[in-house]
């Protein structure tokens, strides 16, 4: 290549350049993709409403910012995937923040809300809560999780005291930690049985009864040897949508703004789907024999305090007084 022949590649690069500021007045911006991790397989329910998001983020992101869902378990062990944010091997996540609640305990406000997502946003809720993400270097993104709740539901029928609440005396229920305080109550003993065995457990009889969703039962056949479901239902999702704090702040601020936008969308978009689900299954349920047990009055409301109180007060342990005022405050009536 002669000088001459240099000197003319070198000016034609520089005035495509000035050609690019004086356009736009900097030069384009590179499409950035964010590798996501779930915590459910990609056949479960719950992966519907992230799929939804995904698709809308990477038509309206299309050449600012895609997302793109690497796998669940079957990649990275549940127990993994946010230690996978903060080494930067992911950079989003989506599951229920249940499943590292030790490192955020502020988030059972989520679990202990009676507001929709939707209402949660209007309150400001999400921005007392997303410091407390910050802290451990994780942006909080969006609230999948409102829309299901939760109950206890048994084989058998429950004996009654002469005030109208339940006695599980000599049950045996499946029931995580965070049930206890709920078995306790009834007098029920908490056992641990995973998923996968609780069909076998209920049909032998190893079990009489367990807690869960009120979506999800008919997808184990466990309606097969479940009778009765005690109401008042309680609680409901913590399923989130969070970014790795390097990740987040390595977007363009119009990524930032788009993906807030579109999780805002879906939020309601998830609740109703979750909505949907809950009244198919219950119609189901209810058609495959299964009796509401309905506590009232002053038995209803010890039931539900035995549900929410005793999860306030490790936030409390774990937070101090004033941010479970607060948080007390701003997630229920």
């Amino acid at each position: 290549m002669t000088i001459k022949t240099t000197f003319r590649t070198l000016f034609t690069v520089s005035a495509l350049a000035m050609t690019a500021f004086a356009a736009g007045g900097t030069p384009a911006t590179a499409e950035t993709t964010l590798r996501l991790i779930t915590g459910w397989p990609t056949t479960s329910f719950f992966h519907v409403p992230l799929q939804n998001f995904v698709e809308e983020v990477n038509k309206r992101g299309e050449g600012l910012v895609q997302i793109r869902i690497v796998g669940g378990p079957e990649v990275t062990p549940l127990s993994e995937q946010i230690g996978s944010l903060d080494l930067g091997v992911n950079d989003m996540w989506y599951g229920t923040i249940s499943a590292f609640q030790q490192r955020v305990p502020e988030a059972r406000a989520l679990v202990l809300s009676d507001y929709t997502a939707a209402e949660l946003r209007e309150r400001g809720s999400f921005d007392l809560l997303r410091p407390f993400f910050d802290n451990i270097g994780l942006h909080y993104l969006g609230y999948f999780g409102s829309g299901y709740t939760f109950y206890v539901y048994l084989n058998k029928e429950p004996a009654q005291t002469a005030d109208g609440d339940i006695d599980l005396t000599g049950m045996r229920v499946r029931a995580p930690f965070l049930w206890h305080p709920v078995m306790k109550h009834v007098n029920a003993t908490p056992i641990n049985v995973e998923v996968a065995e609780l069909y076998e457990a209920l049909s032998r009889g190893r079990v009489d009864g367990f807690g869960w969703l009120d979506i999800g039962l008919t997808d184990f056949s466990w309606q097969d040897h479940t009778n009765f479901r005690i109401t008042p239902n309680f609680w409901q999702g913590d399923v989130s949508v969070l970014v790795g704090k390097e990740a987040w702040t390595k977007l363009e601020p119009e990524a930032q703004e788009l993906l807030t936008e579109i999780a805002i969308e879906y939020e309601l978009i998830a609740h109703d789907y979750m909505i949907g689900l809950q009244e198919t299954e219950t119609a189901a349920l209810h058609d495959a024999g299964m009796q509401d047990i309905e506590l009232q009055g002053e038995a209803a409301e010890a039931y539900l305090a035995s549900a929410t109180e005793a999860l306030w007060d490790l936030v409390e342990e774990s937070s101090g007084a004033k941010n479970r005022n607060n948080l007390e405050a701003a997630f229920t009536r």
